[in-house]
């Protein structure tokens, strides 16, 4: 992946893509979206997708992701979607500063929702899907 340093979007959705991300993502600064939702991916998000400030949208929905999510998230201000459904995600979900779509439904995160989810900056017509499990 860090080869194409000048992609914009990935998106790889719904295919039989298996394996993790690599770390190389952290070389693509110009991207906007990254989209491997609905694919055979697993293990640990790695840290350097959560550095890739130009992000507007991550779209991991109905992999076999695993593990906590970075606080680092928090540092993704122009983030206006995340969907992380349909994983293995576990712990506490981290503050969130972004805003719009927001989709964490079935996954194994436990304790309480983040008050920082009732201070973010709505943009357009939010939608917010939370289902806590503990």
């Amino acid at each position: 992946m860090g080869w194409f340093t000048d992609l914009y979007q990935i998106n790889l959705q719904s295919n039989r893509i298996h394996g993790q991300i690599p770390s190389t993502i952290s070389e693509l600064k110009k991207l906007e979206l990254f989209a491997v939702g609905s694919n055979n991916l697993d293990g640990y998000v790695p840290e350097e997708l959560w550095s890739l400030d130009s992000l507007l949208g991550i779209n991991l929905f109905g992999n076999k992701f695993e593990g906590s999510l970075s606080s680092k998230i928090g540092n993704l201000y122009n983030l206006a979607l995340l969907d992380i459904s349909d994983n293995a995600f576990t712990g506490a979900l981290p503050c969130l500063t972004f805003s719009e779509s927001l989709e964490v439904h079935n996954n194994l995160f436990d304790g309480e929702i983040p008050s920082s989810l009732g201070n973010l900056i709505l943009l357009g017509k939010p939608q917010v899907y939370l289902k806590m499990l503990s």
